[in-house]
C-alpha cells in the first residue's frame, strides 16, 4: 500500500515539475529507483489503488468468532443464521398474517410477500416481520 502512495507521490511531484534528485531526496531512495517509477509513471503502469470497503459480515464478525471458538463448524454457523428465516415465514404464511403475491406459484423466482389484513392487525409479527425486511 506503502508503494502505491509513493507512486501517486512521485506522480503528482513529476507533474509539479520536481527533479530526479529532489525526489530521491524526498523519499530517501536511490535515484535509480525514482528513474523506474518516473518511467512506470509515463507508461502508464501505476497500480490502482486498493479501497478498503465494509464487509457485510463485519456485524457478524464477534458472534462468528465465538461460535468458532465454540467448535461450531462453519455449516452450522451458516445454519444458525439462515434457520431462522424459513420457519418464521412458514409460521407467518399458516396464520395468514403474511400472504404470496403470485398465490399461484409460490416457488416462483419473482415471488414476494404481503402483508394480509389479519397481519396488519396483529402487533406481535410486526417484529419479526421488520426484522427480515420481507415486505417493500
Amino acid at each position: 500500500m506503502k508503494v502505491i502512495e509513493m507512486y501517486y507521490t512521485v506522480h503528482t511531484l513529476v507533474k509539479h515539475g520536481w527533479s530526479i534528485s529532489g525526489i530521491a531526496i524526498e523519499f530517501g531512495i536511490d535515484k535509480k529507483t525514482d528513474r523506474k517509477i518516473r518511467e512506470k509513471v509515463k507508461n502508464g503502469h501505476i497500480p490502482a489503488p486498493r479501497i478498503k470497503r465494509k464487509s457485510k459480515l463485519d456485524k457478524y464478525r464477534e458472534v462468528i468468532r465465538e461460535y468458532l471458538d465454540k467448535g461450531f463448524s462453519d455449516v452450522l454457523i451458516h445454519r444458525k443464521f439462515t434457520g431462522v428465516f424459513k420457519p418464521t415465514i412458514k409460521q407467518l404464511l399458516q396464520e395468514g398474517l403474511i400472504g404470496y403475491t403470485i398465490p399461484k406459484k409460490p416457488r416462483s423466482r419473482l415471488q414476494k410477500f404481503m402483508l394480509t389484513a389479519k397481519g396488519e392487525k396483529d402487533s406481535r409479527w410486526q417484529e419479526a416481520i421488520d426484522k427480515f425486511s420481507i415486505l417493500p
